[in-house]
């Protein structure tokens, strides 16, 4: 209960308020109404009857004032009447710095969340482009060998043609020259096969390099 004093704390927790009031009527004490109002909670005034007593609960948090005035049995009402300030104090959670330190930390919280995900992300794609820079360097020094392997095959050939073409050499030599010729053109087309295997992107995955290593040995053996 509050009675007679201008300012009031209510410590936080504390959601029911209890006010009481009077005035004093020596003609008819009996006959005295009251009306009340919580400025900040309430707009219109409420009708108290000839109760001494209000109570509100579930008051939130703020500031809040308390007015009442009174009339006698013949209808005249005291304007002024009569008004205390209350405050209701918050928890420390209910308070505007936390409530802005709790903002300011989720947001750090999202930038956070959202520069680690950039930052792995760009490192997925740099170790991504590093890998491919790898198989390019990789596919392009298989190609040049095969291409100086390919080169020197070719050479081979041309000179065991030109040997075949001779007319001073013998039916054997000839014959053994184009079994050469044979030999190496096969030789030829499976390095070609090669070839095109190496620098096909679709090939870049260890169940195709396993297959294909399967397949080389068993022809090979």
């Amino acid at each position: 209960g509050i009675v007679g004093t201008e300012n009031v704390t209510i410590p936080a927790g504390n959601q029911r308020l209890e006010f009481q009031y009077t005035a004093l009527s020596f003609a008819a004490p009996k006959g005295v109404h009251f009306k009340c109002r919580l400025d900040g909670l309430e707009q219109d005034w409420e009708d108290a009857g000839t109760k001494r007593t209000v109570e509100y609960r579930h008051v939130p948090p703020g500031s809040y004032h308390f007015r009442v005035i009174a009339g006698n049995s013949d209808g005249v009402w005291n304007e002024t009447g009569a008004s205390v300030a209350v405050v209701v104090l918050p928890y420390f959670w209910e308070t505007k710095w936390f409530l802005t330190l709790n903002i300011f930390a989720g947001l750090a919280a999202v930038v956070f969340i959202v520069r680690h995900s950039e930052r792995r992300k760009m490192h997925r794609r740099i170790e991504q482009a590093e890998r491919e820079r790898a198989i390019e360097k990789e596919r392009a020094r298989i190609a040049q060998d095969i291409h100086d392997e390919l080169g020197a095959n070719l050479t081979e050939i041309a000179l065991l043609s030109e040997f075949a073409q001779d007319p001073a050499a013998s039916q054997t030599q000839v014959q053994a020259d184009m079994q050469k010729i044979t030999a190496k053109a096969r030789n030829l087309t499976q390095m070609m096969d090669e070839v095109v295997w190496a620098v096909t992107p679709q090939n870049d995955s260890l169940e195709k390099f396993v297959t294909y290593t399967c397949s080389f040995a068993e022809e090979y053996l």
